[in-house]
């Protein structure tokens, strides 16, 4: 309503008639403003509800590179990959592309797949020929470049997104030097990788009588759901050996699986090998360095991408008696693949505080990430300095 249809001292009847028909006008024009906010409210609400669920099934889905094959013998400069749907539901996940890329992130070939039928199931896995090669002088001998698999969740594909927009990728390197190239480590066809191994120690680094060592199988490729499990622990000096167990464990598991044996009194510093009739376990050495009454390795967890399966950091827990006064210590991890080829080394100083049970864990980021499935052994070493 506006000023002017009041006038000092009186009111007429046309003014009230159009204080009327414009209060109608406001609850009419406000029911309808309700309405429409109503409805997109609803719509958006469903729309954002499909997005969180096509966003969920593309962190839950995961390909994996398994081989490379680069020819130029018979074929010259010809190449394949061979993919795997590694994901831990069984989602389909449609393969879009391929890019050929430096690791200055230069892209030198493109093939898209978006014409083909590659769709992979769980545990499926598919051969990509003819993908994109060096061409003319784009790459010298002795040159790291990548392989990059773009792919999508099938349910998202069919519902319209054709386009990169919802796309992940995959990548794995190589060294550019002509002939068949496979990864070090190639994948067996079925294998269980391991993220957390934390033996039950005192507070001297020794085994205590529980004789427990907690593992998690966090990935499985394979038909059995259940393996059995065998572990031996053994003194890095050869003067101590242990054995131990589980039967029937589930693979994956979503929580640290009980493994008891004959450990007790075995000291660090020791490793754990972990192995398994029914499938290979990748990472089969856990070693666990220190000092008996001093500071030690008592867990060590792989922390990885769900994307990728790539292993970003690596978490120590350190382990010491109550002490005098703070202690500082350096704590050195390496990693290695199933031919001793070193894929990280790292290290990082940490200081221990006195006057308390200690059970500290060391955050220990890699300088680049390594992939889950070529790491056979990780060593956890941790030195006084101070």
């Amino acid at each position: 309503m506006k000023n002017h249809y009041f006038k000092r001292g009186h009111r007429s009847a046309l003014t009230v008639v159009e204080i009327t028909v414009t209060s109608g006008l406001v609850v009419i024009l406000g029911i309808l403003l309700l309405y429409i906010a109503s409805n997109w409210y609803f719509g958006s609400a469903i729309e954002a509800a499909e997005e969180v669920d096509k966003n969920i099934q593309i962190i839950r889905s995961a390909l994996m590179i398994e081989k490379i094959e680069y020819y130029d013998v018979y074929t010259p400069n010809r190449a394949s990959l061979t993919v795997r749907n590694v994901a831990k539901d069984n989602i389909g996940l449609r393969i879009l592309a391929v890019d050929l890329v430096t690791m200055d992130n230069r892209i030198i070939g493109h093939k898209s797949l978006s014409d083909q039928d590659y769709v992979l199931w769980q545990g499926d896995k598919v051969v990509l020929e003819d993908v994109p090669v060096c061409a003319g002088d784009q790459c010298h001998k002795g040159d790291l470049l990548r392989y990059r698999v773009w792919y999508i969740p099938e349910r998202p594909l069919n519902e319209g997104s054709s386009t990169f927009e919802k796309a992940v990728f995959v990548e794995s390197s190589f060294i550019y030097a002509g002939g068949k190239l496979h990864l070090a480590c190639p994948t067996p066809n079925d294998y269980v990788i391991l993220d957390i191994v934390d033996p039950v120690l005192l507070t001297d680094g020794a085994f205590s009588g529980s004789n427990l060592i907690y593992i998690r199988p966090a990935i499985k490729n394979g038909t059995s759901p259940r393996i059995d499990i065998a572990v031996r622990v053994e003194s890095l000096d050869g003067a101590a050996l242990g054995y131990g167990g589980a039967r029937n464990v589930q693979v994956p598991s979503s929580e640290e699986v009980k493994i008891s044996g004959s450990f007790s009194g075995i000291k660090v510093p020791f490793k754990i090998i972990i192995e398994s009739p029914d499938s290979t376990i990748i990472q089969r050495e856990w070693v666990m360095g220190g000092k008996p009454g001093s500071a030690f390795a008592s867990g060590i967890t792989l922390l990885w991408r769900e994307t990728d399966y790539m292993v970003h950091t690596v978490v120590i827990e350190v382990g010491a008696p109550i002490l005098q006064k703070d202690m500082i210590v350096k704590i050195s991890v390496k990693i290695v693949d199933c031919i001793n080829n070193k894929l990280a080394e790292v290290e990082a100083v940490e200081r221990i505080p006195s006057g308390m049970d200690v059970n500290l864990p060391v955050f220990i980021k890699l300088p680049e990430p390594v992939r889950f499935d070529q790491i056979y052994s990780v060593e956890a070493m941790i030195m006084e300095i101070g």
